[in-house]
């Protein structure tokens, strides 16, 4: 399914930025645990590429793509969040 997401967002239709009713966006939902062990680090990555993640959008249990990235291990999307400047409120 990695390859398929990422396929997607290089369309430019993936709709980044929407908010489902969880309060996630497609980054929140990327960052946060998978039940398989396999990390969307990848896609999460390239959703930053678009440029169109709301960075500070908070889910429902109140984390930040930020938080939800430090927890589960993504260094390097904790690093280009915190670089863009936008994973704050």
């Amino acid at each position: 399914m990695i390859e398929v997401a990422l396929e997607l967002i290089k369309t430019g239709k993936s709709n980044p930025d929407h908010i489902d009713k969880a309060g996630c966006t497609a980054l929140i939902w990327t960052c946060q645990p998978c039940l398989e062990e396999v990390t969307l680090e990848e896609v999460a990555l390239e959703l930053l590429k678009t440029g169109h993640s709301n960075h500070a959008q908070v889910d429902k249990k109140g984390y930040t793509a930020l938080i939800w990235a430090c927890r589960t291990g993504m260094k390097e999307v904790a690093l280009k969040l915190i670089k863009m400047g936008q994973s704050f409120q």
